[in-house]
């Protein structure tokens, strides 16, 4: 074998080292690319799906605070009315047992033959308040329940005839209920 041989050998031999070595960093390269992009991508992902869980958590604690402001704005507009009751009552006791220990300690009660009845009138007059007021706070329930129903109602049946005797009915028992609220109570003069 000749020297040419080896030479020619060779130089292909090195033609395909350069060849596949060129091929590999082209591959190795556009692995490296695309894993980086893979990363990207996967962090991309990980980072949305973190911001919707964070903003699931978010979105449950504004209900969450939602829910208890409407609480609060209901428990106050519900706590006036027994407030009053309560004070109204608790000053009416107090006065009964202050003139029981006046009494008790032989003191002068003369002075107490007028503040418990008015006491007691005030607490009489509070109690009525708060009974006439949750009777028109149920008669308007019950109205708002019937319009619910009445839509409810219209929805599934069309016929015009049901919806104006329901819408009837409504309005009388309405205009019942807040006249029966709104009657004045006659109060016993002493």
């Amino acid at each position: 074998m000749s020297s040419e041989f080896w030479i020619g050998l060779l130089i292909q031999l090195v033609v395909y080292g350069v060849s596949i070595g060129a091929i590999y960093g082209t591959i190795k390269t556009r692995l490296n690319y695309i894993e980086a992009k893979l990363d990207k991508h996967n962090n991309v992902v990980e980072r949305v799906y973190k911001l919707e869980k964070d903003q699931a958590v978010l979105d449950e604690k504004q209900e969450v605070a939602n829910h208890r402001i409407k609480d609060l704005v209901r428990a106050k507009k519900r706590e006036f009315k027994k407030k009053v009751v309560l004070s109204t009552g608790s000053i009416f006791v107090c006065t009964c047992i202050v003139a029981l220990i006046f009494s008790w300690n032989e003191k002068p009660t003369e002075v107490f033959t007028y503040i418990i009845p008015t006491a007691g009138g005030v607490f009489g007059a509070a109690v009525i308040w708060y009974l006439k007021a949750v009777q028109l706070e149920n008669g308007i329930k019950i109205q708002l329940g019937m319009i619910k129903k009445l839509i409810d109602m219209g929805e599934e049946n069309p016929a015009e005839e049901i919806k104006e005797r329901t819408i009837q009915k409504m309005k009388d028992k309405t205009e019942a209920l807040i006249d029966e609220a709104l009657e004045p109570t006659e109060i016993q003069n002493f």
